[in-house]
C-alpha cells in the first residue's frame, strides 16, 4: 500500500470510507445530495487506485468533501427548520423521516469536516508517503535480486 506502515492517518481511510457511505445512504431516503453522490464515487475510485494516486487526486477529493460541506450548510440554513417542524402538505406522515435525515445530514456534515481535515493532511505529507513507497519498493526489489 501506499505509506500504510508510517502513516496511522492512512490505515483509518476505508472506515471512514465505510462510514460516509453509510451516511450518504441514509440521507438518500428523503433528500437528492448530488454533490456527496460525486464525492463518493471520488473515494471509491481513489480506493480502488491506492498505487497509482497522484498529490493532486488527495486535493481534489479535500476539495470535493469541503464542497459537499459547504452545500451542506446552505441546505441546512433554508431546509432545517421546514424539515423539522410539522408539515400540512404530507399530513406529517413523514414527520420522523425528515427528522432523522436532518438529524443524518448534521452528523454527516461534522463527519465529512474530520475526513476532509484527514485527506488534507494525507496531500500535505504525499511527498512523504511516495518517498517511502518507493524506498520500500526499492528494498523489496533488491531483497528479490539478492534472492537469484
Amino acid at each position: 500500500g501506499l505509506g500504510m506502515r508510517t502513516t496511522p492517518w492512512f490505515k483509518v481511510m476505508p472506515y471512514f470510507n465505510i462510514i460516509y457511505s453509510v451516511m450518504t445512504l441514509l440521507i438518500w431516503f428523503l433528500r437528492t445530495d448530488f454533490i456527496n453522490l460525486t464525492v463518493w464515487v471520488m473515494l471509491y475510485y481513489w480506493f480502488s487506485n491506492l498505487n497509482s494516486n497522484k498529490r493532486w487526486q488527495f486535493r481534489l477529493v479535500a476539495t470535493g468533501l469541503l464542497l459537499s460541506c459547504i452545500g451542506d450548510i446552505v441546505w441546512m440554513i433554508f431546509r432545517t427548520s421546514s424539515w423539522w417542524s410539522r408539515a400540512r402538505y404530507d399530513g406529517d406522515v413523514e414527520l420522523g423521516l425528515r427528522r432523522f435525515i436532518v438529524v443524518v445530514t448534521y452528523l454527516s456534515f461534522l463527519f465529512r469536516i474530520l475526513v476532509f481535515l484527514v485527506f488534507w493532511k494525507l496531500s500535505v505529507d504525499f511527498t512523504r508517503l511516495v518517498r517511502n513507497r518507493n524506498e520500500q519498493s526499492d528494498t523489496n526489489s533488491l531483497i528479490h535480486r539478492q534472492e537469484f
